[in-house]
């Protein structure tokens, strides 16, 4: 086997090469977000693009869903102690939407949590630190903005969005 040297240093050469690159060892988990005040969040406004109320007369380019302040309570107490990055996660399926750039999720960030932004499939940095509590809480003002010739009609419901949120301990 010339060439190829000693095959067990391959496993400790992969590991040497992610923490020379900055990358967590840990991968994310997925956070329980159960206990957060609301679990069905309504839309305060549903605009075009420039703040108009949609009138059903002529086609909007753009689509704006606006909520209030959504405030969520994510489960940390595995992670007190640690380095830790909190992600919020936009899922790569959205139904009815036939282009992933068709939508930017948009957030202003109050408590702990950071502003940002992402599109389906992506996900942004929301909180950074170490874990000192059990909770992580904060709230995000969300806006979706939404290209509609690239959304399917479907009668009587918005686009069925779940964001989440996803945690990566540090080494």
């Amino acid at each position: 086997m010339r060439g190829y040297g000693n095959i067990r240093l391959w496993p400790m050469l992969a590991i040497s090469c992610l923490c020379a690159v900055g990358l967590p060892l840990h991968a994310a988990q997925r956070l329980d977000d159960s206990a957060s005040p609301r679990q069905v969040v309504s839309t305060i406004a549903i605009t075009d693009g420039q703040g108009n109320p949609l009138d059903g007369m002529r086609p909007p380019t753009e689509i704006l869903l606006q909520y209030g302040a959504i405030e969520y309570r994510l489960a940390t107490a595995a992670y007190v102690g640690k380095q830790a990055r909190v992600y919020f996660v936009i899922p790569p399926y959205i139904p009815g939407l036939q282009n992933p750039a068709a939508l930017l999720a948009q957030w202003q960030g109050s408590g702990d949590f950071r502003d940002g932004s992402a599109r389906p499939g992506t996900r942004a940095l929301v909180w950074a630190g170490m874990v000192r509590a059990p909770w992580l809480t904060g709230a995000l003002q969300l806006t979706y903005r939404i290209d509609p010739r690239h959304m399917q009609r479907h009668f009587g419901t918005g686009p069925g969005i779940e964001p989440y949120f996803e945690i990566e301990t540090q080494p």
